[in-house]
């Protein structure tokens, strides 16, 4: 857990307590009340925003990766049949030929390997940001890893959905459908110990961005919880001047 992380739960904490010493409620019912906000806010960070938007950069990122080559994409004769025959190098060969200005211009040219192709073009927040300068004429392979990719979107935010449910909650059914043992877990204590842990198990979870979502949802959590107790001192207030 980075500093910054650590600084924004100190506040968090900070504003919690004076959420309990402004409503006077007992500690189990805050805990769990918070709880079940700060997992919907944890549950609406973590991309992506819809089910399509993910499908759509499932497809982008693993083309960028590597760029699947289709007859239909071709007006030469030749090279729509070596794409059809799987010819690797006579296709390396062709592109070299491209003009330097076409995105095909020395891309290198190879049997589609998935998942591995597309591990290693990602970043720390696991996207592929640009072309990679790989293409594959196994367009079908690359078709049928695209689908298989899509089946896992929403598995980052039902890693925080295990608790939110669990608080009594309800995420989008895209994201619910994937909540078990396997992406997250909780550990609800607020009754005895006065503590709710969430933990995102899921492979999005290791990809390195977890702590700027944690620590985003939880900065937000802070502004709004202070935000609801001005409110509630101004409707008092309002309250206290009409009678």
């Amino acid at each position: 857990m980075n500093a910054t992380v650590d600084i924004e739960y100190q506040d968090y904490a900070q504003a919690f307590s004076e959420f309990i010493r402004d409503r006077g409620t007992l500690l189990p019912k805050a805990l769990r009340g918070e709880g079940r906000q700060l997992a919907s806010r944890l549950v609406r960070f973590t991309p992506p925003k819809t089910l399509s938007q993910g499908r759509k950069a499932v497809a982008r990122d693993v083309r960028r990766a590597v760029l699947p080559l289709r007859p239909g994409d071709f007006d030469s004769k030749r090279i729509r049949q070596l794409i059809r025959k799987r010819d690797y190098s006579a296709l390396e060969a062709v592109f070299a030929n491209f003009p330097e200005s076409h995105q095909l211009h020395g891309v290198s040219v190879s049997e589609a390997r998935f998942p591995g192709m597309h591990q290693e073009a990602r970043d720390r927040r696991g996207r592929v940001r640009k072309f990679q300068g790989k293409a594959t004429p196994d367009a079908d392979k690359v078709r049928d890893y695209i689908k298989e990719v899509q089946g896992n979107v929403g598995r980052g935010r039902s890693g925080w959905a295990v608790a939110l449910v669990e608080l009594g909650g309800k995420p989008p059914a895209w994201v619910v459908r994937h909540a078990g043992r396997d992406t997250g877990k909780i550990e609800d204590r607020s009754s005895m110990q006065g503590y709710i842990r969430m933990e995102n198990q899921s492979e999005w979870a290791e990809a390195g961005d977890e702590d700027r979502i944690v620590a985003n949802a939880v900065r937000s959590r802070s502004r709004s919880i202070r935000e609801s107790i001005l409110k509630a001192q101004e409707r008092a207030a309002q309250k206290a001047r009409l009678n």
